[in-house]
């Protein structure tokens, strides 16, 4: 079999399978992707493409759950440590700032903010390497990071809610100056 007849299946696969999702997950109601314009016609790729990501991670997941050792020593560990931590800081600071300008970006920092803490919190717990960090770890995860990410999700919501109130708030300014 040859590469380019793998890849033309590869290919054939992810558009059955976008068919597939496209029947089982309808477009937001009443919305047709002629009312969403280019931007949505540019966003359909992102379903059908994202649900054969997620659908590869769960051989490579048990891959890696059977191949990778339990315990590994990794060079430059406080690096990654205050790596993420300053990008976590940059997260929360840009959380801040979109919620005290009730920007319509607030979804989208609120969201990557709470992934992060959760992630944080992950691996806070799982790398934990005694029980006296893990005393540490597991109640700053569950009372601290997890309940934090909780409001993210909210202020991400809330956020939406912000975002489309903007819109119809410029588009009535919009009216009144042309009407004047």
């Amino acid at each position: 079999m040859s590469e380019e007849s793998v890849v033309d299946q590869a290919a054939e696969v992810a558009q059955d399978v976008a068919r597939a999702v496209d029947r089982a997950v309808p477009a937001e109601e009443g919305v047709s992707d002629r009312e969403l314009g280019r931007a949505g016609r540019r966003a359909a790729w992102a379903g059908p493409v994202f649900t054969v990501l997620a659908a590869a991670m769960v051989p490579w997941t048990v891959f890696l759950a059977v191949t990778l050792p339990s315990k590994q020593t990794a060079a430059h560990y406080d690096l990654a440590w205050v790596g993420f931590d300053l990008a976590l800081l940059a997260m929360l600071a840009w959380t801040a700032w979109s919620a005290f300008r009730r920007s319509p970006v607030l979804t989208v920092s609120a969201s990557m903010t709470a992934m992060m803490l959760l992630v944080d919190a992950w691996f806070d717990v799982v790398t934990a390497p005694s029980v006296k960090e893990l005393a540490l770890s597991l109640p700053m995860a569950l009372l601290v990071e997890v309940p934090l990410a909780v409001v993210c999700l909210w202020l991400a919501r809330n956020g939406q809610r912000i975002a489309e109130r903007l819109v119809v708030i410029r588009l009535r300014r919009r009216g009144r100056a042309r009407a004047r």
